[in-house]
């Protein structure tokens, strides 16, 4: 369609070039456009930095949780050990008391210390009673553990 007026195309062109060089200039924006794949790979990786962030304050409390638990076992070690050795301790001491008092009553301790560790057998065989001299007893030696790196006493 025509306009009615030949001068008003004219007219607006003339107004327009005006308008838009009066105008201000539309502002830059700051940061460029982006296509809606780009916005999508942002946010993918603000949500793995999130999750990442994440992931490391849930092992870090892991972490801590453990080294908690690892220093609470060892306090309960240490005042396990220092009980056994206050222990062993007062019984080293009520044992000198012991035989401390024996000593004063005139009791020979060779004697009394070898006939209550003879009790005890660990690797000596002995043979009482009447037989005795007529018993005959012989014992070999075990052959050397070649494997063990170590030599096989009677109980292995």
């Amino acid at each position: 369609m025509r306009s009615r007026h030949p001068r008003s195309s004219a007219r607006s062109w003339r107004v327009s070039l005006l308008y838009s060089l009066t105008a201000p200039p539309p502002p830059i924006p700051s940061t460029p456009p982006t296509s809606l794949p780009d916005l999508e790979t942002r946010h993918a990786h603000e949500r793995e930095r999130t999750k990442l962030t994440a992931d490391s304050e849930a092992s870090e409390e892991k972490r801590s949780l453990s080294d908690k638990e690892h220093q609470q076992l060892l306090r309960h070690w240490r005042e396990q050990k220092q009980a056994e050795l206050e222990h062993a301790q007062q019984s080293q001491l009520q044992e000198l008391d012991y035989l401390t008092k024996l000593s004063k009553t005139g009791v020979d301790l060779t004697q009394y210390l070898v006939a209550r560790e003879a009790s005890r057998p660990s690797q000596h065989i002995r043979v009482d009673g009447a037989a005795s001299a007529l018993a005959k007893v012989h014992l070999s030696a075990p052959a050397a553990d070649k494997s063990a790196g170590r030599q096989a006493g009677f109980f292995g």
